[in-house]
């Protein structure tokens, strides 16, 4: 199986009961680390899809809950707990702290080990569909947000809008233009509501029948804005707009 598994387990013959048993059961990815520095150092190269925690070593009687804790801090995967101890009511409610999926004691058979694991692994899957939260929504849409998506034949294409030359009305529905080659996506709303849809300073309407694409503009004068081979009928307002905005250098006659 593809899953990585850590097991921190400072006794090499509880740790390799573990590992052994495993290995039996198909599992071939395995890391095994006795300190927790040896531990972080296993995070740092190859950071598991699941882990096996001793809370206590000889050295910290939390050491498992501090190496849970730092796992989590990367990324939510289930943890299983292997104690031997029950007294203390505090290393309990910190164990619990960091929402262990099981607690393996000592000693242990295979079957249970195997069926904590069984538990384990259908709790990866449900952490890996739960991934995509509200944060990584938003971080996701503002790496998106330079496009819109336009089903086409059951697919939604993504097009960015600066690929958008401009959009035109046309008998209850909007032509959208991109690219330079007259390319377009046909889509059944008005221009009003296109425009409420893309928030983009660069996408101006410019009459009843266009939204362009300023950045596009090829030549305009008075009477039109031309963009490639496409000529758009403005009005004075427009035009006075341009003649404001725009860097005008004219030639002599």
């Amino acid at each position: 199986m593809d899953i990585k598994i850590l097991i921190f387990e400072d006794n090499h013959f509880v740790s390799e009961e573990i590992r052994v048993h495993l290995q039996k059961a198909g599992y071939k990815h395995i890391d095994v680390a006795s300190t927790f520095n040896d531990a972080i150092s296993h995070l740092n190269v190859n950071f598991p899809d699941l882990a096996i925690l001793d809370i206590q070593t000889p050295e910290d009687h939390l050491a498992g809950i501090k190496l849970a804790n730092e796992i989590q801090k990367n990324k939510r995967i289930p943890i299983i707990y292997v104690t031997g101890f029950y007294g203390d009511e505090y290393i309990k409610s910190s164990a619990f702290s960091t929402d262990p999926v099981a607690f393996l004691p000592k000693p242990f058979d295979e079957n249970t080990l195997l069926n904590q694991i069984d538990l384990a692994v259908h709790k990866l899957k449900q952490f890996e569909a739960d991934s995509w939260d509200s944060e990584s929504e938003q971080k996701i849409a503002s790496i998106l947000d330079d496009s819109i998506f336009i089903k086409d034949k059951g697919v939604f294409c993504r097009l960015p809008i600066n690929d958008i030359r401009f959009v035109k009305a046309d008998h209850g529905c909007i032509q959208i233009y991109y690219g330079d080659n007259n390319l377009k996506y046909t889509h059944s709303a008005t221009l009003s509501t296109f425009q409420s849809w893309i928030k983009d300073d660069s996408l101006v309407k410019v009459s009843r029948k266009y939204i362009i694409n300023i950045s596009k503009i090829t030549a305009f004068s008075d009477k039109v804005i031309i963009i490639g081979t496409e000529n758009i009928k403005i009005n004075a307002y427009i035009y006075d707009k341009l003649m404001k905005v725009c860097a005008i250098l004219k030639t002599k006659k």
